[in-house]
């Protein structure tokens, strides 16, 4: 099922870019802000709490979400996992260059 969810926010993306300046990604970057001026005091061990606080908690927050979409659906579970992909991964900020080549492709 991944390998569909991936597909489909692929697709998703070539139609329906999300801009550059997103509210997900401003989102993103104030929680990765508030934790690292929350919990960094400056050592070693301290940047594994903030990665785990800004990163494991949110992922483990969507798993339990995933898995509770998943036991009453499987195509509501799809759904889920394309949405994250799509709001997340943002692939047009890295994809110019395959914009460039799918156009010149199509121009022959």
């Amino acid at each position: 099922m991944s390998f569909f969810a991936v597909l489909l926010a692929l697709v998703i993306e070539q139609f329906k870019p999300l801009p550059r300046d997103n509210w997900v990604h401003h989102l993103l970057v104030s929680w990765v802000g508030w934790t690292g001026r929350n919990f960094d005091a400056g050592r070693d061990r301290h940047a594994w709490v903030v990665w785990g606080v800004s990163v494991l908690a949110p992922g483990v927050l969507l798993a339990a979400v995933y898995l509770g979409i998943h036991h009453w659906s499987l195509l509501l579970a799809l759904a889920f996992d394309v949405a994250v992909l799509y709001l997340t991964l943002g692939f047009r900020q890295f994809s110019h260059y395959y914009t460039d080549i799918r156009d010149a492709l199509e121009r022959g």
